[in-house]
């Protein structure tokens, strides 16, 4: 089973992103936080295959947040999922530690291969880049 942590500090978007990990993963078990803070209190007792990362959330740290979240998790994949420029983020973030950078604009189709890329242990960014 995988674990996979949505962290997105809209409701409506973490409920949207679950329904399609559960449909694209299976078997899986999802967890979700809505700000930095409660992502990392999940990342300290549960061990996670998958961290899907949107930048713009309270308390985030930019960049910084990859270290911080491989600090606790050296082996979680990360994919970015963010609705910020891929063009003048992406390179930033992969290079900080990112498995994965996509951007929130991007087809349902994309968003499987960008998930199951990044869990066999590639490397993911959109063609733009």
């Amino acid at each position: 089973m995988k674990n996979i942590l949505i962290v997105d500090d809209h409701p409506l978007v973490r409920l949207a992103v679950e329904n399609s990990v559960i449909r694209i993963i299976q078997p899986s078990q999802t967890h979700t936080a809505g700000t930095f803070k409660e992502a990392m209190q999940v990342l300290g007792y549960q061990y996670m295959n998958l961290v899907i990362l949107d930048l713009g959330i309270p308390g985030g740290l930019g960049v910084e947040m990859i270290s911080q979240i491989k600090s606790l998790q050296n082996e979680a994949r990360i994919l970015v999922y963010s609705g910020r420029n891929e063009m003048g983020h992406a390179t930033s973030y992969m290079a900080a530690g990112a498995n994965g950078f996509l951007n929130k604009n991007a087809a349902e189709i994309e968003f499987e291969f960008a998930i199951n890329t990044v869990l066999n242990n590639k490397k993911y960014v959109g063609k733009k880049v």
